[in-house]
């Protein structure tokens, strides 16, 4: 698989690309993407294009089947507007040297190789009008101390000129990495996005604590409220539940007027809420003669109105409205079942046990 070097030529960028991306020697397929190093991924891996991608004109620069080699020749491809494709992949070439055509008089200069190199299909010779760069210069080491490269433009199809992203002078150079660096710009907007995204989890829980306040306060004002007339909470006997029942099922207007009523009690979590309004309509001695299913010789509290309107009331409060009704009957049940450890029921029993042993 061979990769290329083009020049995107209404965008006036050069990005590497896969030679299947090709279409033809004058276009090139892009995917739909815009960040620098998703594009990198792309031409890494082996991705089919897709129907989504998109075509532009471009004119080929360089080719080789080494993608880490079509990264370094891009660095140069500002510099130059001809880059060489080497004959033999084999065997690193070094690009011609150009020198600075105003002290040119009718050549571009000698080339720093005495070999010669293919150009690719498509490429043309270099604009005599671009600059050059410096010669470079050998360490003791024979190696090339090369200066350091320009910004190169990242193609972002779509956009304007101005549009293009300019590497960061600063950051490494693209030769020594295969994804693109994120410039400044960028940069500063992912630590904005992160300051906002904390501001708002700040929000949220103010937020929430303020809700929790709001409802304990509705709850705690529950006795300034109006209460629905004929009616005494708590209740004290099956005879005033059976009425209270009886009304309720009858007189639509009032049993909202009770939903309302017990929905004001309000509590921090379903658990508070579903003892504070079972506490609120029943009391404790009332309570030791019902069960939830009406097992022995109690009464099952499931089948009272009133154990739907408790629910309503519940789902009415803002911190339980997603509550479900499996929620709300576990704490019913419980609630009903240790009715005789409250109010001193526990002390007495364990008092009664001592005393008899």
């Amino acid at each position: 698989m061979s990769f290329l070097v083009v020049e995107f030529l209404d965008e006036h960028a050069v990005e590497v690309v896969r030679a299947s991306w090709m279409i033809g020697t004058e276009k090139c397929l892009w995917p739909p993407v815009r960040c620098g190093s998703n594009i990198a991924k792309y031409v890494r891996e082996v991705i089919t294009p897709g129907s989504d991608w998109k075509a532009y004109p471009v004119r080929e620069m360089y080719r080789t089947k080494s993608y880490d080699k079509a990264r370094k020749r891009l660095v140069t491809a500002e510099e130059t507007s001809d880059l060489q494709t080497s004959a033999d992949e084999g065997g690193a070439k070094k690009r011609k040297h150009k020198e600075n055509p105003r002290y040119l008089s009718s050549s571009n200069g000698e080339s720093e190789d005495s070999e010669e190199e293919v150009p690719a299909a498509g490429s043309v010779s270099a604009l005599s009008a671009l600059p050059t760069s410096p010669p470079s210069s050998t360490n003791r080491a024979g190696k090339e101390n090369l200066p350091p490269p320009p910004a190169t433009p990242v193609f972002q199809p779509g956009g304007s000129r101005s549009s293009l992203r300019l590497q960061d002078e600063t950051s490494p150079c693209p030769s020594t990495s295969t994804d693109s660096v994120v410039s400044p710009s960028e940069r500063k907007l992912l630590i904005l996005l992160e300051t906002i995204n904390s501001k708002l989890d700040d929000v949220s829980s103010r937020l929430s604590r303020t809700m929790e306040r709001l409802d304990n306060h509705l709850g705690a004002g529950v006795e300034d409220c109006d209460v629905p007339e004929d009616i005494n909470f708590p209740l004290q006997t099956v005879e005033e539940v059976t009425d209270l029942d009886a009304k309720l099922k009858t007189d639509k207007k009032w049993e909202k007027s009770v939903v309302h009523y017990l929905s004001l009690i309000g509590g921090r979590t379903v658990e508070d809420t579903v003892r504070r309004i079972m506490g609120h309509c029943l009391s404790n001695t009332l309570a030791l003669q019902y069960n939830w299913a009406g097992k022995g010789e109690k009464t099952a509290f499931s089948h009272l109105h009133l154990n739907n309107v408790i629910y309503r009331a519940i789902q009415k409060n803002r911190t339980t409205s997603r509550s479900t009704q499996s929620e709300v009957e576990n704490v019913q049940k419980a609630w009903l079942r240790y009715a005789k450890d409250r109010c001193g029921g526990r002390k007495r029993r364990h008092t009664e046990d001592a005393n008899q042993a």
